[in-house]
Protein backbone atom coordinates (compact mmCIF):
# COMPACT_ATOMS: atom_id res chain seq x y z
CA UNK A 1 0.00 0.00 0.00
CA UNK A 2 2.93 2.24 0.28
CA UNK A 3 4.02 2.55 -3.16
CA UNK A 4 0.38 2.69 -4.25
CA UNK A 5 -0.86 -1.13 -4.73
CA UNK A 6 -3.73 -1.87 -3.26
CA UNK A 7 -4.40 -5.56 -3.85
CA UNK A 8 -7.74 -7.09 -2.99
CA UNK A 9 -8.58 -9.50 -0.50
CA UNK A 10 -7.60 -12.59 -2.72
CA UNK A 11 -4.46 -11.55 -3.46
CA UNK A 12 -3.40 -10.73 0.62
CA UNK A 13 -2.29 -14.23 1.74
CA UNK A 14 1.10 -13.56 3.50
CA UNK A 15 0.52 -13.74 7.12
CA UNK A 16 4.05 -14.31 8.48
CA UNK A 17 7.68 -13.88 7.18
CA UNK A 18 10.65 -15.43 8.62
CA UNK A 19 14.60 -14.69 7.52
CA UNK A 20 17.40 -16.00 7.34
CA UNK A 21 20.86 -14.62 5.58
CA UNK A 22 19.58 -16.03 2.10
CA UNK A 23 16.30 -17.69 2.80
CA UNK A 24 12.64 -16.89 3.54
CA UNK A 25 9.40 -18.72 4.69
CA UNK A 26 6.26 -17.06 4.40
CA UNK A 27 3.22 -18.27 6.11
CA UNK A 28 0.54 -18.09 3.20
CA UNK A 29 -3.45 -17.86 4.51
CA UNK A 30 -6.21 -17.88 2.06
CA UNK A 31 -9.55 -18.91 1.71
CA UNK A 32 -10.28 -22.38 0.51
CA UNK A 33 -12.22 -21.27 -2.52
CA UNK A 34 -9.44 -22.88 -5.06
CA UNK A 35 -12.42 -23.36 -7.29
CA UNK A 36 -10.49 -26.34 -9.53
CA UNK A 37 -7.21 -24.89 -9.04
CA UNK A 38 -4.33 -26.99 -7.34
CA UNK A 39 -2.89 -23.32 -6.09
CA UNK A 40 -5.57 -20.39 -6.44
CA UNK A 41 -3.66 -17.51 -8.44
CA UNK A 42 -3.75 -15.50 -5.59
CA UNK A 43 -1.71 -18.08 -2.70
CA UNK A 44 1.05 -18.29 -6.13
CA UNK A 45 0.82 -14.10 -6.32
CA UNK A 46 1.78 -13.74 -2.41
CA UNK A 47 4.23 -16.44 -2.68
CA UNK A 48 5.77 -14.66 -5.76
CA UNK A 49 5.71 -11.02 -4.48
CA UNK A 50 8.19 -12.73 -1.19
CA UNK A 51 10.79 -12.73 -3.44
CA UNK A 52 11.61 -8.70 -3.17
CA UNK A 53 12.57 -9.77 0.14
CA UNK A 54 15.02 -11.20 -0.97
CA UNK A 55 16.94 -8.90 -3.06
CA UNK A 56 15.64 -5.72 -1.83
CA UNK A 57 19.77 -5.12 -0.50
CA UNK A 58 20.50 -5.06 -4.25
CA UNK A 59 21.07 -2.14 -6.32
CA UNK A 60 19.84 -4.26 -9.12
CA UNK A 61 16.44 -4.73 -9.89
CA UNK A 62 15.49 -8.06 -10.66
CA UNK A 63 12.31 -9.73 -12.21
CA UNK A 64 11.26 -12.87 -12.07
CA UNK A 65 10.87 -13.98 -15.58
CA UNK A 66 11.41 -18.02 -15.77
CA UNK A 67 10.62 -21.04 -14.02
CA UNK A 68 12.13 -24.23 -14.57
CA UNK A 69 9.10 -26.47 -13.21
CA UNK A 70 6.20 -26.73 -11.21
CA UNK A 71 5.72 -29.58 -9.30
CA UNK A 72 2.25 -29.37 -7.17
CA UNK A 73 2.05 -32.58 -4.72
CA UNK A 74 -0.81 -31.92 -3.10
CA UNK A 75 -3.74 -28.85 -3.15
CA UNK A 76 -3.46 -25.89 -1.15
CA UNK A 77 -6.27 -25.75 0.86
CA UNK A 78 -6.29 -22.71 2.97
CA UNK A 79 -3.07 -22.66 5.00
CA UNK A 80 0.39 -23.10 3.00
CA UNK A 81 4.43 -22.43 3.30
CA UNK A 82 6.35 -20.57 0.35
CA UNK A 83 10.10 -21.34 0.90
CA UNK A 84 12.62 -19.28 -0.89
CA UNK A 85 15.95 -20.28 -1.36
CA UNK A 86 19.08 -17.62 -2.85
CA UNK A 87 20.76 -20.51 -5.06
CA UNK A 88 22.98 -17.96 -7.01
CA UNK A 89 23.94 -14.05 -7.37
CA UNK A 90 25.82 -12.38 -10.65
CA UNK A 91 25.18 -8.91 -11.28
CA UNK A 92 23.15 -9.99 -14.16
CA UNK A 93 21.02 -12.66 -12.73
CA UNK A 94 19.63 -13.99 -9.46
CA UNK A 95 18.29 -17.75 -9.28
CA UNK A 96 16.16 -19.11 -6.10
CA UNK A 97 14.30 -21.94 -5.53
CA UNK A 98 10.36 -21.39 -4.13
CA UNK A 99 8.77 -24.54 -3.05
CA UNK A 100 5.41 -24.10 -1.74
CA UNK A 101 5.09 -26.46 1.09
Amino acid sequence: RERGVHYGPCFQAIRAIHENHHELLVELEHEDTTRGYQYHPGLWDSALLAWVLLVETSETLYIPYAFTGIHALKPARGHAYAHWVLQEETPSLLKARLQLL
